[in-house]
């Protein structure tokens, strides 16, 4: 009957004197199955005369009874919501107790009145821990922003030497105005300016020394490269090393890359980790790899020892430190299996790169933290900081493109916001990105346009198309596109996507005639050879690869024209470091050698005197003999005098049936190979 009479209560529309003493004694009621129902009605028709009662109701019951407690919780956020009940609370002088009570409802309540209850209360009232920190993030983004000054200073003395959680607080007063659509206050600005100088001071030249790369195909939910202390078996228990095995998320990946050193002669370091299941092959996907600084070719790798105690590792280095070689260690990481599948390094001798004094993980949050308010904020003064990390090659891609977008911001420009969306793509090459990242900050029209054209020859199909897009997003734009495909620095293919053109014509009417003549001797793009990059792509993935497959198969199909590593033939491009051309543009040329043909490697066909045509690549002249070599990689010898003529051909000589050679699991395994190169 109890229960039935709150459930009345709870559809009575107004209350009386009469309605508020049943709901007050159905709250103090010794059925919890009451007390549930009477909150409900209380929340929906009650007023400030049910507040003490509700908080007092919570408090009285189990501490195992979670379903009414949350009733209760419920009921209180319901009640203050509405109307003006949270002004008029707001007005009475709480209890610490009462006040306590509210403060943990206020955060369940996304108002102004809210806001501005908490920042009272927080200064009025010690609170700590997690409490504190929820509280006054909530203050932070719904109080008034005539209160920014007032919120700043208590967060100023609070947590004077706690960087990371004055920026939350600071970034839910951005969120605040956003979410009301006002400017930041002037108060909020400057202490923005602060933060941001303090950000970059945090991060010191160790810190720098590692950065944290994604694996192209590999979605990985976090950075994890964190440091820890691990045993190593000559007996040290002290030490600190870089590991991927963060609390619970061994499934994540990625690439730790360190700054460019000069080769010493020998270089040792210790190194633990997984790298499959004990009683399965190696994977060969967790490794330790020195790589040449120009030309990213592996000069030594070793996989992680598949024990959990560091073993020691020694490189003979005395011929590339010979050389005064520049390199960079890389710490990979390219297994997402959810056990034994991690890898840790250091000890380095000589220590030529030095342990991070802060996580990974930090330095990247706060380096794109800091560049963001630098150019939401047009902080002119940090412009330099953030011009350095642009050009800085060593910097994680993610944060020189949050630099990219701060330039931007400071002064725009249409073609160099183009280029800028590329920064961070990983499927563009190391060598591409640094130079648009110059370009940013030298702002050189000429070298500019160079590099547009470059960016639309050199970038995989898709980056290609999206470039284009973008450019034709404006008049300019569009007629410097067309320039470029009109002067033969861009492929005409382009105008044969049909939004591009479409684009093209919307935003510069007098394109129309121009586009006609430039793509009228187009030959319409291969369908099922596009459907079969676009297949290979999707279906990427380099956790299912398995790379000794992948070097069995580029040895049997590739090394005969391409070398790798010093390794194989010398008939087409050598392949050292084609890891940073990005998948995409990998499997382009693989399946689609045509489609980014360099003009040195074009066949040529040869007609004799015996009515026979010769198809090869010309490799040198040996007196009266032309040497040429044919699709298998065997050299032709050619006397010069049997030549009727040569003519360049549009093909390569490389063989495009490898889609129908290999199946899409050895495409896979081929190109995970290649990208690990």
């Amino acid at each position: 009957v109890r229960n039935h009479l709150a459930r009345v209560l709870s559809e009575t529309p107004y209350w009386s004197s009469r309605e508020h003493s049943l709901a007050m004694g159905l709250l103090a009621d010794s059925d919890p199955h009451v007390v549930k129902a009477a909150a409900a009605a209380a929340g929906q028709r009650g007023d400030l005369a049910e507040f003490h009662r509700l908080i007092q109701a919570r408090e009285d019951l189990a501490d195992d009874d979670v379903h009414t407690r949350y009733s209760s919780r419920l009921a209180l956020r319901d009640l203050l919501a509405r109307g003006d009940n949270l002004a008029t609370l707001r007005k009475r002088n709480l209890t610490e107790s009462d006040a306590r009570a509210a403060a943990d409802i206020m955060i369940g309540i996304p108002n102004a009145d809210a806001g501005e209850f908490l920042l009272d209360h927080v200064q009025r009232h010690e609170e700590t821990g997690g409490a504190l920190i929820k509280q006054i993030q909530h203050a932070a983004r719904h109080a008034p922003h005539d209160r920014d000054e007032e919120l700043i200073q208590f967060a100023r003395n609070r947590f004077p030497g706690n960087i990371d959680l004055r920026l939350d607080l600071y970034r839910s007063i951005l969120g605040g105005a956003t979410q009301r659509g006002s400017d930041i206050s002037p108060a909020g600005k400057q202490w923005g300016g602060e933060l941001s100088r303090e950000l970059f001071a945090s991060i010191d030249d160790d810190s720098r020394t590692w950065q944290p790369f994604p694996i192209e195909g590999l979605k990985s939910a976090d950075i994890p490269w964190f440091t820890q202390r691990r045993k190593s078996n000559d007996g040290d228990t002290n030490s600190i090393f870089l590991c991927s095995l963060p609390p619970r998320a061994e499934r994540l990946t990625g690439i730790l890359r360190s700054k460019t050193f000069s080769a010493p002669a020998k270089l040792s370091f210790f190194l633990a980790g997984h790298d499959g299941f004990p009683d399965k092959p190696a994977k060969k996907k967790n490794a330790v790899r020195l790589r040449d600084a120009k030309t990213r070719a592996v000069l030594a790798e070793a996989y992680a020892p598949r024990h959990d105690t560091a073993r020691k590792v020694t490189w003979d280095l005395s011929k590339t430190a010979a050389t005064n070689a520049q390199v960079f260690l890389e710490i990979t990481d390219a297994d997402n299996a959810s056990s034994f599948a991690w890898i840790a390094a250091g000890r380095f001798d000589p220590p030529i790169v030095r342990m991070p004094k802060l996580a990974p993980k930090t330095v990247v949050s706060r380096l794109k933290i800091a560049a963001n308010l630098t150019g939401a904020l047009r902080l002119e003064d940090l412009q330099p900081t953030v011009s350095n990390l642009l050009a800085d090659d060593g910097i994680a891609p993610e944060v020189r493109a949050e630099a990219a977008n701060a330039l931007l911001a400071l002064k725009p420009d249409p073609t160099l916001k183009a280029l800028a969306a590329l920064i961070g793509d990983n499927a563009i090459s190391p060598a591409l990105r640094s130079r648009i990242g110059a370009a940013m900050t030298d702002r050189d029209a000429d070298k500019t346009a160079r590099i547009l054209a470059d960016a639309l020859t050199l970038a995989p199909g898709p980056v290609q198309l999206r470039l284009a897009g973008t450019l034709a997003g404006s008049q300019a734009g569009a007629r410097q596109l067309l320039d470029l495909i009109g002067g033969g620095k861009a492929s005409p293919q382009l105008l044969l996507d049909r939004a591009l053109a479409a684009r093209l014509k919307a935003v510069d009417k007098a394109s129309e005639q121009r586009i006609t003549k430039l793509s009228a001797k187009l030959q319409p793009l291969d369908k099922k050879l596009e459907a079969l990059i676009a297949a290979a792509s999707k279906a990427y993935a380099p956790g299912k690869a398995w790379l000794p497959s992948g070097e069995n198969l580029f040895k049997q199909n590739c090394a005969a024209c391409h070398s790798l590593g010093g390794e194989g033939g010398k008939v087409g491009p050598q392949l050292d470091g084609i890891g940073g051309r990005g998948s995409h543009r990998i499997l382009e040329d693989l399946l689609d050698p045509n489609r980014n043909l360099d003009p040195a490697f074009h066949a040529e066909n040869i007609e004799l005197k015996d009515d026979t045509t010769i198809t090869g690549l010309p490799q040198r002249e040996e007196g009266q003999l032309l040497i040429v070599v044919d699709t298998t990689g065997k050299q032709i010898e050619i006397r010069k005098s049997d030549i009727v003529s040569r003519q360049k051909s549009a093909l390569s000589l490389m063989p495009g049936n490898f889609g129908n050679v290999l199946k899409p699991e050895q495409i896979n395994h081929l190109v995970a190979y290649l990208m690990s190169k």
